[in-house]
């Protein structure tokens, strides 16, 4: 039995390839995998799958369905998407995050009296990216490397206000050699404390900024955005023509109100442009607490998503609510 996982080593959004050859055509082999996060060690996940080699004696991820195992398609990648946690001490795995450690996966294939085990790498972010905090213009972080494609990604996090996580989309694509600019708009020293009619006009600190600073100037941005952030993104998108190409993570197409909204009495916008609330759709904290309960007492899963959906399906004026891009 020979193991061929290519690459070993390799960023963390690369494709894996494993390949398992010189079997017996019609034997079953196992394949295991287990890793654990640098900044939780404590915190074990496994995969597993069972295969049956072919004519050729052989067993090709991107090509075979397991027979049994903890995924059921034909993925190269299907070990490591079904890696799940097989042993807690009670870490938190969102705490003391950090891209500057690698993630090791051992991948063990066992075929009859034969084990063999290969350990591979996937790094976070390329040795030759750099990071550069920026506390006075702006709250921020830019993530980038001497050789630089010399465009800019400002990337924009969601309603928790935390910037530590958006190093984990940040690393990767600067080591692809974008700049990468992380910008906290709420939740900072400094910054309002909620997420409650934030100045667009805040943005225009961070253009300056782009536009002067040599390592990232251009004509052109780029921004992303995940969930309020992606909000934010398709908004400043369709106000400012710096902005050249947006991406957006699980956005919404409307402007929303200030989260805390209704539980806190404030009947404004999530955003604010030259002095004014724009215009919002209300949402409806009841919609959430009952969708809580049913999803609760049927022991299934609950999110936002029930509560954004009725609330826009209520409101009278949503056109003048959604973000015209």
């Amino acid at each position: 039995m020979e193991i061929h996982i290519k690459p070993t080593v390799a960023l963390i959004d690369e494709k894996v390839d494993i390949t398992i050859t010189e079997l017996l055509p019609g034997e079953k082999v196992k394949i295991t995998a287990s890793m654990h996060f640098p900044w939780a060690v404590s915190e074990k996940y496994e995969s597993f799958a069972w295969f049956t080699a072919d004519s050729k004696g052989q067993v090709d991820l991107s090509k075979q369905k397991p027979t049994c195992g903890t995924y059921d398609y034909i993925d190269s990648m299907g070990l490591i998407a079904s890696l799940t946690k097989v042993r807690s001490e009670g870490e938190n795995i969102a705490s003391n995050l950090s891209i500057d450690n690698s993630i090791f996966i051992d991948f063990v294939c066992e075929y009859k009296d034969e084990k063999k085990c290969v350990k591979i790498e996937r790094m976070l972010k390329l040795p030759i990216v750099k990071r550069q905090k920026i506390t006075e213009e702006f709250k921020g972080e830019l993530f980038y490397s001497e050789k630089s494609l010399r465009k800019t990604i400002i990337l924009l996090g969601g309603s928790d206000g935390s910037r530590s996580g958006l190093s984990f989309l940040a690393g990767p694509l600067a080591s692809r050699g974008f700049n990468v600019l992380v910008v906290g708009y709420f939740n900072e020293d400094g910054l309002p404390e909620k997420l409650k009619e934030i100045p667009l006009e805040y943005f225009e600190q961070v253009f300056s900024w782009i536009k002067e600073n040599p390592l990232t100037y251009d004509d052109k941005i780029y921004i992303h955005g995940t969930s309020k952030g992606g909000e934010l993104a398709l908004l400043l998108s369709s106000k400012y023509n710096i902005i050249s190409k947006v991406v957006v993570s699980a956005p919404h197409a409307y402007c929303f109100q200030a989260l805390n909204g209704l539980m806190s009495g404030a009947n404004v916008s999530s955003w604010s442009y030259k002095g004014k609330s724009l215009p919002f759709i209300p949402v409806d904290n009841n919609i959430f607490y009952e969708h809580q309960r049913h999803c609760i007492e049927r022991n299934i899963p609950f999110g936002f998503t029930t509560t954004y959906k009725k609330s826009v399906e209520r409101e009278k004026r949503k056109e003048e609510a959604r973000i015209k891009i």
